[in-house]
């Protein structure tokens, strides 16, 4: 699926496995300086659930979008 909101911007990108497109499905930019923040001590418990009826679009877990680690 193509990105709906990226406009011309290639260093933008859409969270795979959505059915309809919502700003915050978004990541990327321009900003090297942006940082993701971190995360100590996570625990990731009954995680997975559909995102719609299509197949394959599902969320199973954390979703890193753009993130480099």
């Amino acid at each position: 699926m193509a990105c709906t909101g990226c406009g011309a911007n290639p260093n933008v990108n859409q969270i795979e496995g959505f059915a309809s497109y919502d700003a915050v499905q978004l990541y990327g930019g321009t900003n090297n300086a942006d940082s993701s923040g971190i995360l100590s001590y996570v625990r990731i418990e009954f995680a997975g659930v559909a995102l719609s009826a299509t197949a394959n679009s599902e969320i199973n877990g954390l979703t890193f979008g753009g993130v480099r680690f």
